[in-house]
């Protein structure tokens, strides 16, 4: 081999070298920004944690409310629509007796009424042919 060739195998190996040193000292510094960014983060995410927890915490207390409260008024309304109905059937009958009787009251007039002019009828027509 001659000596150029060795000269620019030896640059080679020197720029090689040197390039894998950069990237040596590159990943060590990236290494150590991760680390430190790990260090940062894992508060944040104990802190967020603990406060989703209380979140989940608080959700289940106002759940537990709002479905005791949905129980208590579906019992007033079943109750109200109840004593609705027994309002509604009581009105029923206070407002159907009277008018039953002044219909059967008018039936039997306006029967009487029939009846009398079915004589009064009869009468006249016996003294037409009398």
């Amino acid at each position: 081999m001659s000596e150029p060739a060795i000269w620019a195998l030896a640059v080679i190996v020197a720029l090689n070298s040197l390039l894998i040193g950069i990237i040596v000292v590159a990943l060590v510094k990236l290494n150590q920004t991760l680390a430190d960014l790990n260090a940062k983060a894992d508060p944040v995410a104990e802190r967020l944690t603990h406060t989703l927890d209380e979140a989940d915490s608080s959700l289940q207390t106002l759940t537990e409310r709002l479905e005791r409260s949905l129980t208590r008024l579906e019992n007033a309304v079943d109750q109200v629509s109840t004593r609705v109905e027994n309002v509604s059937g009581r009105a029923e009958e206070v407002v159907a007796e009277p008018l039953i009787a002044a219909a059967s009251a008018v039936a039997g007039v306006a029967e009487g009424l029939r009846t009398y002019r079915g004589r009064e009828s009869a009468t006249e027509e016996e003294e037409d042919h009398g």
